[in-house]
C-alpha cells in the first residue's frame, strides 16, 4: 500500500476514528509500533520494522509524527501520509532511544496520558523498556486494542480493493483450470 492506493479522505477517516477512540478512552497520545497499523494509517510499507520505529498520534493535533531510522526517510516522505518524519541514525552516536526521548519531551508527552499499542513481534525488549522508562507515569495503557480493532472493519474503499483482488484471483484460477489436464506438463 502507499498513500496513492486510497484517497486522502480514507486515511483521514482512519485517523479520525483513532482519535475518537482515544478521546473516548481519555488519552492524549497513542504510540503505534505494529507495522500493519502504521501501514493502515499512513500507507507506509517501509522496512524499518526490523529496527525501532513508531507512529505518534495526538488526540488534539492533526499531524502524524513518525520516528524511523534515517534509511527510511525518503521512502516515507515520498510514499506515506506522514506530516513529520523524525529520523535517527545520522551518525554512529545517534541512537533511537535518544531521539525518542527528545521527541517525547519536546511534545510534552511525558506529562500527558499516553497509550502504547504494543506489537509483540515488532517491538524489541530494549525498546519496550526504553518507552516505559521514558514515559513513566504518563504511560497509562499498553495494549494492541484501538488501531488493530479498527482495522478489522473495512471501509467501502477497502472493500472495493478486496473485490478487485477477488476478481483477479478468480480470473487467474479460471485461466489455470483451462490449461491443466491429466498428463500435461507444467
Amino acid at each position: 500500500m502507499s498513500r496513492d492506493d486510497f484517497p486522502l479522505c480514507e486515511f483521514e477517516a482512519r485517523r479520525d476514528a483513532v482519535r475518537w477512540h482515544m478521546s473516548d478512552a481519555g488519552l492524549d497520545w497513542i504510540i503505534v509500533t505494529h507495522p500493519a497499523s502504521i501501514y493502515w494509517l499512513t500507507g507506509s510499507d517501509a522496512k524499518s520494522f526490523i529496527s525501532f520505529q513508531c507512529l505518534l498520534i495526538s488526540v488534539a493535533a492533526k499531524e502524524l509524527r513518525m520516528i524511523v531510522r534515517i534509511s527510511e526517510l525518503a521512502e516515507l516522505q515520498d510514499d506515506a501520509v506522514v506530516d513529520d518524519v523524525i529520523p535517527w541514525g545520522f551518525h554512529q552516536a545517534d541512537d533511537s532511544a535518544d531521539v525518542f526521548r527528545g521527541t517525547i519531551r519536546m511534545l510534552g508527552m511525558d506529562r500527558q496520558r499516553v497509550a502504547l499499542e504494543e506489537s509483540v513481534h515488532y517491538l524489541g525488549a530494549r525498546d519496550h523498556v526504553m518507552i516505559v522508562e521514558c514515559l513513566g507515569a504518563a504511560l497509562v495503557q499498553t495494549s494492541p486494542s484501538i488501531v488493530s480493532h479498527l482495522r478489522l472493519a473495512k471501509s467501502e474503499c477497502e472493500l472495493a480493493h478486496v473485490r478487485r483482488a477477488a476478481a483477479i484471483a478468480d480470473g487467474a484460477l479460471l485461466a489455470g483450470l483451462g490449461l491443466i489436464s491429466i498428463g500435461r506438463s507444467e
